[in-house]
């Protein structure tokens, strides 16, 4: 794999760990964690879309 990809996934990895409420770090982050390795690129830039929602929205989302 490329550096960019990796510095990439890195970031994805951060960004997933660190959005804002415990909760979801944790769900989202081992998700993450686990998972990135298998990712394509498209599904990549899928999951920084999804990174850029809101902690609100996607536990609302996860709860009901």
């Amino acid at each position: 794999m490329n550096n960019k990809t990796d510095n990439f996934k890195k970031r994805l990895i951060y960004r997933s760990q660190y959005r804002g409420t415990k909760e979801m770090d944790k769900l989202i982050g081992s998700f993450v964690q686990k998972n990135i390795e298998n990712f394509s690129e498209i599904q990549l830039k899928e999951l920084e879309k999804f990174l850029n929602i809101d902690d609100d929205t996607l536990y609302k989302l996860y709860t009901d």
